[in-house]
């Protein structure tokens, strides 16, 4: 009697261990946001970490809220969010990824006349615009620059004023594919 007693205490114990433990489908998550712009190639999630691989599954926006899932790949983290209504899981890099969103500011002019339709996300933009006011050289590089990528961007088949970075990240795999390139090689 005491060692069925003992053993329904134990099944028991077993039983609340195991509804509070996660499964694979309840690993353990994080809520994160997108630190960069969707113009910048990092901010594709893809299918894999491996770039010549991998296919692009859509492109993620600042401040997006993202699920950090509980598993890494060096310095890719995968995640689920959702992209145009659809549910996705990916892989993208976590340096993209911050705990809190990043707060705006009011984005300046040309003129330096503020523009209240628009706002600038602290970050690589706004260090942009404070060097180039701050130097007449570091605006004349900024510029060219930006002149570069829309160039890239013209030569890829983009649009040159609004950059697709699956666009670019799928004509640098077809050109890798075309010439049957190996990762670090030299052909």
């Amino acid at each position: 009697m005491k060692l069925r007693a003992i053993g329904l205490v134990l099944l028991a114990a077993c039983a609340l261990v195991c509804a509070f433990m996660p499964t694979h489908a309840q690993s353990a998550t994080q809520t994160m946001y997108v630190k960069v712009d969707s113009s910048n190639p990092d901010a594709v999630v893809q299918s894999s970490t491996d770039f010549f691989e991998a296919e692009p599954l859509g492109k993620l926006i600042v401040n997006q809220p993202v699920e950090m899932l509980d598993e890494t790949n060096g310095e890719f983290v995968k995640i689920r969010c959702k992209i145009e209504g659809k549910d996705i899981e990916g892989w993208v890099k976590k340096l993209i990824l911050g705990e809190a969103p990043l707060e705006s500011m009011r984005r300046v002019s040309d003129q330096d006349v503020p523009d209240d339709s628009t706002t600038l996300d602290s970050g690589i933009f706004s260090i942009e615009h404070r060097m180039s006011s701050e130097s007449a050289e570091m605006k004349a590089g900024l510029g060219q620059v930006d002149r570069l990528e829309k160039f890239l961007n013209r030569r890829l088949g983009g649009d040159p004023d609004e950059p697709d970075p699956s666009r670019m990240s799928r004509k640098i795999r077809e050109f890798h594919n075309a010439r049957n390139l190996q990762p670090g090689s030299m052909k």
